[in-house]
């Protein structure tokens, strides 16, 4: 399932060819940045609210590629790890 998550969501990108790739996280939304990345896309992510104490294993993998990465804690942030608030708030 994982392999065909990332044809499709490739495709998908390939196909819609978007300005800007903006996720929350997960497989899903790292292979979309790739992909967005390919295609010269502005790609941002923003950590899930959940991820408290620290930033998540696919946040910190998207801080390799993303054009921006946001946490929604200010306590995580750092200069490359932006707070600018919260979904919630």
């Amino acid at each position: 399932k994982l392999f065909t998550m990332m044809i499709e969501v490739t495709k998908l990108v390939f196909k819609l060819k978007p300005d800007v790739i903006i996720t929350t996280g997960a497989a899903p939304g790292l292979v979309g940045l790739l992909a967005g990345k390919l295609i010269g896309a502005q790609t941002i992510w923003i950590d899930s609210i959940a991820n408290v104490q620290k930033i998540s294993l696919s946040g910190r993998i998207a801080l390799l590629f993303s054009d921006q990465v946001y946490t929604q804690w200010p306590d995580l942030a750092t200069p490359k790890i932006l707070y600018k608030g919260n979904v919630l708030s």
